[in-house]
């Protein structure tokens, strides 16, 4: 159930400091047709000294299922990061996976 993995993935993010997580999500089909679910938005994180920082952290995750097992790609980046997007689109648009048989 890859909307349970996202919810997992996403409370592990939570517990190592994000807060006021924004979610959203969609269907993710790589050029070969594999499909998966995309979730993707921004949080931000708080400073162990309790401190919550003014700049958003941007994320971009993938998870696919096959053959009962389960791929991750995590893509997280300072919201002023300058060629944060850039760089995080070019990572996402060379995903490929193996088509895997038994």
């Amino acid at each position: 159930n890859l909307d349970a993995a996202i919810e997992g993935a996403l409370s592990n993010i939570e517990k190592q400091g994000a807060t006021n997580l924004v979610v959203k999500t969609e269907e993710f089909k790589t050029e070969k047709g594999i499909t998966g679910k995309k979730a993707y938005g921004e949080f931000y994180i708080v400073a162990p000294n309790g401190e919550t920082l003014s700049i958003p952290t941007k994320y971009e995750l993938l998870l696919f299922a096959q053959q009962g097992g389960l791929q991750q790609i995590l893509v997280m980046y300072s919201g002023n990061e300058r060629y944060g997007d850039e760089v995080k689109k070019r990572i996402m648009d060379s995903v490929e996976l193996v088509i895997t048989e038994k």
